[in-house]
């Protein structure tokens, strides 16, 4: 492999993890192993550094040209890393500057570079500060924080839309809150968020409530957007208890 070759990192749901030539590879068409299965890809170059988020908010990085080759199924992160034991990988990205969202289920996050996550210790460092009974959310990278907007979905059926600019950008931490959720709720895990994502201007969104999925034009999303850190609007009767959150493939 070139030093400056283009590289696809797959990384799996159980954490594997491997590079592939090019940035053509469609992580979800590669094979995996027994009860193991997609989960996220970053594209970047094999000379950069992989910068990897867990579920207990550290951060950490890999040399990308040091990883195993896609024609296999990869390594576990586990051989390379040290994460907190019951701890699993949530995130995987490439690219110095990119901006990317990280937040927890309980409604708190922020924007921060790519390169504050860098760390060459195997046990990785501190980044996202999360609030006790709280999880990481899966996080979002940021294109244009000046177009882009945040929707935030909890799991009782209510949807806030707000600009990314309103997030501050920040090295580390707990970050600010995205969406309001009563304290008595979030502490019995009544309520907490069950995802977020980062639409473009022209996306639509889909949301999913069992077998059930709703979706939201680009064009009506409008009527969800208000201030940062507020209630949010109410989903329609029957999604009221939401699953998941995504971004309409297109």
């Amino acid at each position: 492999m070139c030093i400056r070759d283009r590289v696809t990192v797959v990384l799996s749901e159980k954490g594997f993890i491997r590079a592939a030539k090019g940035h053509d590879v469609n992580g979800d068409g590669l094979s995996y192993r027994s009860g193991d299965g997609f989960y996220m890809q970053a594209n970047g170059k094999s000379n950069q550094s992989v910068y990897l988020l867990d579920s207990k908010g550290r951060s950490y990085s890999l040399l990308a040209h040091a990883l195993p080759s896609a024609r296999g199924m990869g390594e576990p992160l586990t051989s390379k890393l040290k994460p907190e034991p019951g701890s699993g990988f949530v995130g995987v990205f490439m690219g110095d500057e990119t901006r990317v969202l990280l937040a927890s289920d309980a409604g708190y996050g922020f924007v921060t570079t790519l390169v504050h996550l860098a760390c060459k210790q195997r046990n990785g460092k501190a980044c996202l500060k999360v609030p006790e009974g709280a999880r990481v959310l899966r996080p979002c990278v940021i294109m244009d924080k000046d177009t882009d907007r945040v929707a935030v979905a909890t799991n009782v059926g209510r949807l806030l839309v707000f600009p990314a600019s309103d997030l501050p950008e920040l090295p580390k931490g707990k970050g600010n809150k995205m969406i309001q959720i009563p304290a008595s709720k979030l502490k019995a895990r009544e309520e907490y968020c069950v995802g977020m994502v980062v639409l473009r201007l022209d996306q639509d969104l889909v949301l999913y409530s069992g077998k059930r999925k709703c979706q939201i034009k680009s064009k009506d999303i409008d009527s969800f957007q208000g201030e940062r850190g507020r209630r949010g609007s109410l989903l329609p009767r029957g999604f009221r208890q939401v699953d998941d959150i995504a971004i309409k493939k297109v």
